[in-house]
C-alpha cells in the first residue's frame, strides 16, 4: 500500500508538470501566433506604403511625360492640336477666361475645356502609365485688343494647361502656362504690328 501511494504521488506530481508544460507550450505558441500576425501586418502595411509610393511615383512621372509632350505640339504651327487652339479663338467659339467676370460668357463653365486621353486602341498603356485628362483654358491681359471687332489682336494672350493622371487611387497634376508666340509683321503705314503666329512658348510650369 506505501509502495501504491508513492507512486499515486509521482503520477500526480508528473501530471502536473506536464499540465504546467502545457499551459507554456500554449503561451508560447499564443506568443508566437501574435508575433506572426504583427509581422504579417507590419509587412501589408509596407507593401500597401511600397505600392501607394510607387503609384504616386507613376502619376507624376506619366503626368509631366504628357505635358513635355503637349508642349512640343504647342510649339509648332502645322499640327492638328496648335490649329484647332487657334481656329476655336480667332473665330470666338471659345471664350477667355475670366474670374471676375459677372455675365457668365467667361466663367469656367463656358471657358474651360476638357479632354481625356483615348487609350482604347492601346489599353495596356493605360494600366501601366494610368488615365490622362486635360484641362485647358485661355486668358488675356488686354480684353481690348481681343474685343477689338475690326481687328482683334491675341498677342497678349496666355493659355493654361493642366494635365491629371489617376493612377491606383492616386492623382498628380501639372500645370503649364503658355504665352502665345509674337512675331514683328509690316503693318503699311501703321509700321511694324506684333502678330501671333499659333504656336505658344512655355513660361512656367508647376509640379
Amino acid at each position: 500500500m506505501t509502495r501504491s501511494k508513492g507512486k499515486d504521488k509521482l503520477y500526480a506530481a508528473s501530471r502536473k508538470r506536464e499540465g504546467y508544460t502545457m499551459i507554456v507550450v500554449l503561451c508560447l505558441m499564443a506568443l508566437f501566433m501574435a508575433l506572426a500576425l504583427s509581422l504579417i501586418l507590419a509587412s501589408s502595411v509596407a507593401v500597401s506604403r511600397a505600392n501607394q509610393a510607387y503609384a504616386q511615383e507613376q502619376c507624376r512621372i506619366s503626368a509631366i511625360s504628357f505635358s513635355k509632350l503637349l508642349e512640343d505640339y504647342l510649339g509648332r504651327d502645322t499640327n492638328q492640336l496648335t490649329i484647332g487652339i487657334r481656329h476655336e479663338i480667332e473665330g470666338q467659339k471659345w471664350p477667355y477666361y475670366d474670374e471676375d467676370d459677372t455675365s457668365g460668357v467667361h466663367n469656367k463653365m463656358n471657358a474651360m475645356k476638357n479632354f481625356s486621353v483615348d487609350t482604347a486602341f492601346q489599353p495596356e498603356v493605360e494600366e501601366k502609365a494610368g488615365t490622362l485628362k486635360v484641362k485647358m483654358y485661355w486668358q488675356t491681359n488686354d480684353e481690348e485688343a481681343v474685343n477689338d471687332p475690326e481687328d482683334p489682336e491675341y498677342t497678349d494672350s496666355e493659355l493654361v494647361v493642366i494635365v491629371t493622371c489617376s493612377f491606383r487611387k492616386q492623382e498628380y497634376n501639372v500645370t503649364t502656362r503658355y504665352r502665345a508666340t509674337v512675331e514683328k509683321e509690316s503693318g503699311g503705314e501703321t509700321g511694324e504690328k506684333n502678330v501671333w503666329d499659333g504656336t505658344w512658348n512655355r513660361i512656367g510650369r508647376d509640379e
